[in-house]
């Protein structure tokens, strides 16, 4: 995504609206700070050149799914954020004695801001207070007040904050996907495949399996051996244990 809204200039509005105009993936926490490389033997130009073609076909693909440019604009942003929240440090000077929010990265700085703009919460106060803060309230005496979480504590929020934006994110695109690919009421009949007693689809249709699983992609900690373990599982398992039978079902990893 970095490397693709970067590689174009009629996009350079778009990479401007994500803060990634100009900014390298090594600019990111959660990106390993380094040089992106798909293989050891791909030059960093071919890895580049592959960047943007998968770029192009996550756009052609959310184009086939009917996701609007608005709708992949608010996609992209959540996932922008979700990087530049890795690059928030959190210090603790000895000069105010208070817990403070910052880039870990001067060469790219204002990352709390950038965070603010992209998911449209107003001001980096109010992020500092969802982040840095926790309200309690006393029931027997109706107060209410907010305690300051520790520097752990704090990495724990936004830990959790990024993960509930991942997977908000990726629960919206299977949903585009189902919505898409939905068989019509005029396509059903009394032959119903039940999936934990509910109907799903008639017997001749496929059925299209998605499973994320969040890092795997790291090859260099996954074999592909393991991979093919991960899907053999997840195909076996329930719910799809009892419509496994057809040779045209399709799982994605």
């Amino acid at each position: 995504m970095v490397a693709g809204v970067n590689a174009f200039s009629f996009m350079r509005l778009l990479a401007k609206e994500l803060h990634f105009d100009g900014v390298k993936c090594f600019a990111f926490t959660y990106l390993g700070r380094s040089d992106h490389k798909l293989a050891e033997q791909m030059s960093k130009e071919e890895t580049w050149k592959k960047d943007v073609e998968r770029w192009q076909q996550i756009i052609d693909g959310l184009d086939e799914l009917n996701v609007s440019p608005d709708e992949q604009k608010a996609i992209f942003k959540v996932l922008s954020a979700v990087l530049w929240l890795g690059n928030i440090e959190l210090d603790y000077p000895e000069t105010s004695g208070k817990l403070l929010m910052s880039s870990t990265w001067t060469g790219v700085p204002n990352a709390p801001q950038r965070v603010v703009e992209l998911l449209e919460l107003g001001s980096v106060e109010k992020l500092k207070r969802m982040m840095m803060t926790r309200s309690v309230s006393l029931q027997w005496t109706s107060e209410a007040f907010e305690v300051t979480l520790e520097q752990g504590q704090v990495k724990h929020v936004r830990d959790t904050l990024v993960r509930l934006l991942y997977q908000l994110a990726f629960e919206y695109i299977v949903t585009a996907r189902n919505q898409a690919t939905k068989i019509s009421g005029s396509c059903t009949d009394r032959n119903e495949l039940r999936v934990d007693s509910n109907p799903i689809i008639p017997p001749d249709i496929s059925l299209l399996k998605i499973v994320d699983v969040f890092g795997f992609e790291d090859l260099s900690h996954n074999s592909l051996d393991r991979e093919e373990q991960v899907v053999t599982a997840a195909y076996n398992n329930r719910p799809y244990s009892s419509v496994r039978d057809k040779d045209t079902d399709v799982l994605f990893l």
